[in-house]
């Protein structure tokens, strides 16, 4: 893997895991817990406190132990907030809780504490003629206590929010606009124009097909370390596989031309410029937190959950994320190097997908409930409100109609379906389109 995009994983790969931080804290408490009691060696006591060797074991073991209690009943309660997210919302958004810095930092503090406990333990003496006993080290230590428990309450605090709902949803939301902002101003410096994306051939017969050597999913991709080995041996490459894409053992990966360019090594250079590992992560990933948002509502949706208001707050944080795609264009189909020749050939993805995501498995789902499918084409609505594309708002229009199929079969009162019509008229006048076509009959069932 290029060693860009290695480091690049590897620091994504330590916010995500629970032990990085935790070790960071245990060598910190090292150091303190030497640096304390070498301030006890040099005879700086502080005033006021005398302290015998077996008080300072008492108060040291004190705390030890039960932050050890407590390091487990940290664990614990990570551990049942993974398995009802997963069981409540969806398994793909654990990575998000395992990401969390608070609950990483809290448990720092706690395994921290621990630590310097014992090595300060470690350090007492009381053998005949030496006696040495670490005021400053105990008093640190017991002020790591009080910390330790104001970190826990506020820990509970905080996992009672991280577990509702309405945060999880937001943070989805946050990191995902995170995530498309990054991506087109990172990818905007080769980006080619729609004019010259339109001109471009497909892809020789005579190209070279590099096939995919691992198997898991694209995480990250290294555009322009791609464009400037393409530009090098001034070759094109196609992409066949996108951000989010899963790719098998010797599947298709990508195409170069012309087959005469290619030196020899190049197809090992650009396969080390995709990051692929066993699950998708929001890195690079745009639809993964659309994913996430429209897991949660189908999950709202089934008869075991049965929860119509959370598929709601679902479509209120989709219809934020597609607005936000609306107003900005989608990321570039094509790269091109300093001398403007377009070096790099891909499929991204794009506004449509991103509808279509939001909106296909959901209005199947939801057709039986008039609030969320009123709901959904109350978002159409206001989507089209930030775009002016014909193209887009095409789309949304189209969402509009299959929706509106879904659920003519379905039985409702003539209220809802009036309800339904005015949504409809509302998104025809601002998409440009005629809403009769698709009205509902009010009078019907």
């Amino acid at each position: 893997m290029d060693a860009n995009l290695r480091i690049r994983s590897f620091w994504d790969d330590l916010r995500s895991s629970l032990w990085f931080r935790p070790g960071v804290t245990t060598l910190l408490a090292v150091t303190l817990a030497f640096v304390a009691t070498g301030v006890d060696r040099n005879g700086v006591y502080p005033s006021g406190y005398d302290l015998s060797p077996d008080n300072a074991r008492s108060i040291l073991s004190t705390i030890a132990g039960s932050m050890l209690s407590v390091v487990t009943m940290t664990f614990s309660i990570i551990m049942v907030v993974l398995v009802l997210a997963s069981q409540q919302f969806s398994p793909r958004i654990l990575r998000n809780f395992i990401r969390d810095q608070t609950s990483q930092n809290i448990l720092s503090i706690f395994i921290g504490t621990f630590v310097y406990c014992l090595l300060v333990m470690l350090r007492i003496s009381d053998n005949g003629k030496d006696i040495f006993v670490p005021v400053w080290a105990v008093l640190i230590a017991i002020a790591l206590a009080l910390i330790s428990m104001a970190a826990l309450v506020y820990f509970i605090d905080h996992i009672a929010k991280q577990t509702r709902v309405s945060y999880i949803l937001a943070e989805i939301n946050r990191q995902t606009v995170s995530v498309m902002h990054k991506a087109r101003k990172e990818r905007s410096r080769y980006a080619a124009s729609e004019e010259e994306t339109a001109s471009v051939p497909d892809a020789p017969r005579e190209a070279v097909r590099i096939y995919s050597q691992r198997v898991g999913y694209i995480q990250a991709i290294d555009f322009a370390e791609i464009v400037r080995l393409a530009s090098d041996a001034d070759i094109t490459v196609q992409l066949l596989r996108a951000v989010g894409d899963f790719v098998s053992v010797h599947g298709d990966f990508l195409l170069a031309w012309p087959a005469d360019h290619l030196p020899d090594g190049l197809d090992e250079k650009l396969y080390a410029l995709f990051d692929i590992g066993p699950e998708r992560t929001l890195m690079e990933d745009q639809l993964l937190g659309m994913q996430q948002l429209v897991d949660i509502a189908l999950k709202a949706m089934s008869p075991s959950v049965n929860d119509p208001n959370t598929a709601v707050n679902c479509i209120h944080y989709m219809t934020n994320l597609l607005i936000q795609a609306a107003e900005s264009p989608d990321l570039p189909m094509c790269y091109k190097d300093e001398e403007k020749k377009i070096r790099v050939i891909c499929h991204q993805s794009s506004f449509e997908a991103m509808v279509d995501l939001a909106f296909t498995q959901l209005r199947h789902y939801a057709a039986g409930d008039m609030v969320v499918i009123a709901r959904m084409l109350e978002a159409l609505y206001e989507i089209a409100l930030g775009t002016t594309g014909p193209a887009r708002l095409d789309v949304l229009w189209r969402h509009a109609r299959l929706i509106v199929r879904t659920i003519a079969v379905q039985e409702m009162d003539a209220l809802a379906r009036q309800r339904i019509n005015t949504i409809i008229k509302r998104l025809a006048r601002q998409v440009g389109q005629a809403a009769e076509n698709i009205m509902l009959n009010v009078h019907a069932n």
